[in-house]
């Protein structure tokens, strides 16, 4: 009690001031490092435990993704030219709804200019043809067809004269047969009379006579009737082979104006061919060509540019709908094996950001059998569900499309892995060859 009282009295100590030697912070922390280690194994026993289940039960997509672009069921009409041309006046615009016959545009170039003047020139020819070489061959014709009417008309009279000369010697005939007759019995009966000694030998020499005039008379008669009628059939034959001269001329004359007509005509038609192929429905109109819609059209697409357009540049698209009804996907042959009908497909639309507006889903309808020559496979997958893009989407426009192979968990995707490395150590180049 001394030595605290001297030390109180030395340092002049308040209360108080004993009770502020200590603060909270200065209260020793408590151990908690024990016991900590086996709750963190714990907690990661679980999170592996979880995620070894994850891994065999959570499937994940194996996919394949490639660039779409999107078409329409109906055709689409795209012009474009195969040599320069200038767009000099524009009667459309993209949107438009186009009719049958409706102008569409106007275009010129030299090209252009030499292809109407060859259809004007061939439909010239063909003009004259018809006001003057056609007249002359019908003229021509109608020479020959009086020349076979005349023919026709003398061969009709010949016949008759045959005929009347038939008839002429029929009945001449008949009485020279009844004179011969009459002679003849005559003669058999002055045989039998002489024989009987009824009458004398020179009255019978006369009876013979009779009978023997009767029929040198009767030859005589017919050789003169064979004679005439032959020369008259000879003139019918003669004429019937002037008739078919005739004719065979005028069918030349008709194969030859045919030809000629046909062959102005095919020139008239190929020039009006070639330009109708280059530009579909057209008029011409001031030396230049008027493309016209060749239906009820939406026009699509109209170039908007310089004056003057390179070959090959497409000028103008129509389409029967603007509504985009499939995808279509050039497919790599190292990916087409693995594409099956009936996948199921997201499309990405390049437009649209997929992360704002969302996918489309759809299926894989229709994979090609063979490649085209660049060695790719096509694709088309229908749109079935456009969600927020219903009604957005038309022809042209592209993306990529994800299509989902197969779905696999992270285990299949490890064992693969594995399959993989085990494979090229086993079997890769760098092994020796067995």
């Amino acid at each position: 009690m001394k030595e605290d009282d001297s030390i109180g009295t030395k340092y002049q100590l308040e209360p108080q001031q004993y009770e502020r030697m200590y603060f909270e912070e200065d209260i020793p922390l408590k151990d908690i490092s024990r016991g900590l280690g086996p709750k963190l194994l714990g907690i990661g026993m679980i999170i592996f435990v979880v995620a070894l289940i994850a891994a065999n039960v959570v499937k994940f997509p194996d996919q394949l993704q490639l660039p779409f672009v999107l078409r329409g069921n109906e055709r689409e009409l795209v012009y474009s030219f195969p040599f320069p041309v200038y767009v000099k006046e524009v009667f459309v615009h993209s949107g438009d709804k186009v009719e049958k016959g409706q102008p569409l545009l106007r275009i010129a170039s030299p090209e252009v200019a030499s292809l109407i003047a060859d259809l004007e020139g061939s439909t010239s020819k063909q003009t004259t043809f018809k006001t003057f070489t056609e007249s002359a061959y019908q003229r021509q014709a109608d020479i020959l067809n009086q020349q076979i009417l005349q023919l026709q008309a003398r061969a009709g009279q010949l016949q008759k004269d045959i005929n009347l000369l038939d008839d002429q010697w029929s009945g001449r005939a008949k009485v020279l047969d009844v004179i011969m007759a009459e002679a003849k019995d005559h003669a058999e009966a002055g045989k039998k009379l002489y024989a009987d000694g009824i009458i004398a030998r020179q009255e019978l020499q006369e009876k013979e006579r009779i009978y023997a005039q009767a029929i040198e008379d009767r030859s005589k008669e017919e050789s003169l009737y064979q004679r005439e009628r032959l020369l008259q059939q000879t003139n019918v034959e003669t004429t019937m082979q002037s008739i078919a001269s005739a004719r065979l001329e005028k069918s030349r004359l008709d194969l030859d104006k045919a030809a000629r007509s046909g062959d102005l005509e095919s020139e008239s038609a190929s020039a009006g061919n070639l330009i109708e192929r280059i530009f579909g429905a057209y008029r011409i109109e001031n030396g230049s060509v008027v493309l016209l819609s060749p239906g009820a059209e939406v026009v699509s697409f109209v170039f908007e540019g310089d004056e003057e357009i390179n070959p090959g540049v497409t000028v103008l698209k129509l389409n029967q709908s603007s509504q985009a009804d499939y995808a279509f996907i050039k497919c790599p042959p190292s990916a087409a094996g693995k594409i099956k009908k009936n996948m199921s497909v997201n499309l990405k639309v390049s437009s649209f950001p997929y992360y704002e507006w969302g996918v489309v889903e759809g299926i894989v309808t229709s994979r090609s059998m063979s490649p085209d020559e660049k060695g790719e496979y096509n694709l088309t997958v229908s749109l079935d569900d456009q969600k927020r893009l219903k009604g957005m989407l038309f022809p042209g426009l592209d993306g990529t499309a994800v299509i989902i192979l197969e779905e696999k968990t992270l285990f299949q995707y490890l064992f693969r892995d594995l399959a993989k490395v085990y494979h090229s150590a086993t079997e890769g180049d760098f092994m020796k060859r067995r």
